[in-house]
């Protein structure tokens, strides 16, 4: 209203765009987020050293300073992946490599919240939104991505039987069999073999498939004229050596042969020594 009272005239013409003030009030945060490939596994296990790629998709493309960290959900655990690229754009790329006994049977996932700053920042490319901490739903665990980077070890070496006793004894031509179990299915190539102690001497058991299965590993060694043991067979502490072939699991995690000893085994008794007459004499006649 003017000073004498006139009502003001309230038209005006239209004021176009003006590009300085731009506003986006809307969060570009993440619209989606996978695994998106791995280097070095085998038969979809990763183990140690394979290297894991994540990507973080988000709504808009996006700014990044420092080094933000994308958690990984292995095996109950948290593991941080690397941010290594992806700024000015909607892609946001993470690695991580794979540690010495990480372990996840079922795959790696993801949890809520799990996208964090580390003291740099995720900023929408206009520049007018940025985060402290970004949320994003759970992923569920990808058994295209399971993780074993723990060797198999020994749990457990013994003497499983043998053919040909007389009398509790073995002797030449019978054949012993020795059985060492693993903490995990296990594959071998070649001819791995075991040290067995017979009488103070070690003889070398070789690997058979038959009767193997995939946590339990048997060797024979068929007993050799002159050999004696009257203690049973034993075998000595890490008797167990490759011999030129392998032995890992289905990741590529190569066995651990450490194992304990065993002690004789008065089962598997020795006696490989053919009776000789000692003397001869004519003790009388009639």
């Amino acid at each position: 209203v003017e000073a004498s009272g006139n009502a003001a005239t309230l038209t005006h013409a239209a004021v176009l765009d003006y590009a300085v003030y731009r506003i986006d009030s809307s969060s570009p945060c993440c619209s989606g987020r996978s695994i998106t490939g791995a280097t070095g596994a085998q038969n979809n296990v990763l183990n140690a050293g394979d290297v894991l790629p994540a990507t973080v998709t988000m709504r808009d493309a996006v700014n990044v300073t420092g080094t933000p960290k994308l958690v990984l959900n292995i095996g109950g655990s948290s593991k941080e992946a690397t941010y290594a690229g992806g700024s000015g754009t909607t892609q946001l790329n993470f690695v991580y490599t794979v540690a010495a006994g990480d372990n996840d049977a079922n795959g790696v996932s993801m949890s809520a919240g799990n996208l964090l700053l580390n003291g740099g920042s995720i900023v929408s490319k206009n520049n007018t939104i940025k985060w402290a901490q970004l949320d994003m739903r759970d992923a569920a665990d990808n058994a295209s991505y399971m993780v074993d980077a723990a060797s198999p070890t020994v749990v457990g070496v013994n003497i499983a039987g043998a053919t040909g006793a007389q009398n509790g004894l073995y002797n030449t031509g019978d054949v012993v069999t020795a059985a060492v179990t693993f903490s995990e299915a296990t594959t071998v190539t070649g001819t791995p073999q075991l040290g067995l102690n017979i009488g103070g001497t070690v003889v070398q058991a070789n690997y058979t498939a038959t009767g193997s299965s995939a946590t339990v590993k048997n060797f024979v060694y068929t007993i050799a004229a002159g050999q004696t043991d009257a203690n049973g067979i034993s075998v000595n502490a890490n008797a167990l050596a490759l011999n030129g072939g392998t032995l890992a699991d289905a990741a590529g995690n190569n066995a651990a042969l450490t194992h304990a000893a065993v002690g004789d085994n008065a089962a598997y008794a020795i006696d490989a020594v053919s009776s000789t007459i000692s003397a001869f004499s004519i003790t009388g006649a009639t």
